[in-house]
Formats: C-alpha cells, sequence, structure tokens
C-alpha cells in the first residue's frame, strides 16, 4: 500500500507540474515575438496528451487503491465475525 500511496504522491506532483508548465507555455510571449505560434500549439497538445495519461495513471493508482483498502475491509470483517 506505501508504493502505492507513493506513486499517487508522485503522480500528483508530476500533473502539477504539468500545469504549471501549460500555463507557462500559454502565457510566453517567445512563440509571439518568433512567430512559432504552431509550435506552442503543438507543444500544448505535447502537454495536454502528458496531463491526460497522468491523470489516467492516478485514476488506476486509486483504483487499486481503493481495491486493497476493500479487500482489507473485508479482512478485518472476516477477522471480527471469528472472534
Amino acid at each position: 500500500m506505501n508504493k502505492a500511496y507513493e506513486k499517487l504522491h508522485e503522480i500528483n506532483e508530476r500533473i502539477n507540474a504539468c500545469k504549471k508548465e501549460i500555463k507557462e507555455v500559454k502565457q510566453l510571449p517567445f512563440y509571439t515575438i518568433f512567430h512559432q505560434e504552431a509550435q506552442q500549439q503543438k507543444d500544448l497538445a505535447t502537454l495536454h496528451d502528458l496531463l491526460n495519461n497522468l491523470l489516467q495513471q492516478k485514476l488506476e493508482t486509486l483504483e487499486a487503491l481503493k481495491l486493497y483498502a476493500n479487500n482489507e475491509q473485508l479482512s478485518i470483517t472476516a477477522q471480527l465475525q471469528h472472534s
């Protein structure tokens, strides 16, 4: 469970960093100054793909934690019934 929790924490950090980078790419004057708007759109698309991938990983990790918690609950309930 600790590994899953650590993975969730790592994914959250990466999601926050990705969101920050998306915001920065949207605000950077570089693309406009050097007429690189098409590159900006490509960069944003890549970052949004990464963000979607990270969100999917987070969802899968949360599902794994949920399954672990449900199994633990069943185990504890069974132990209590046999006591």
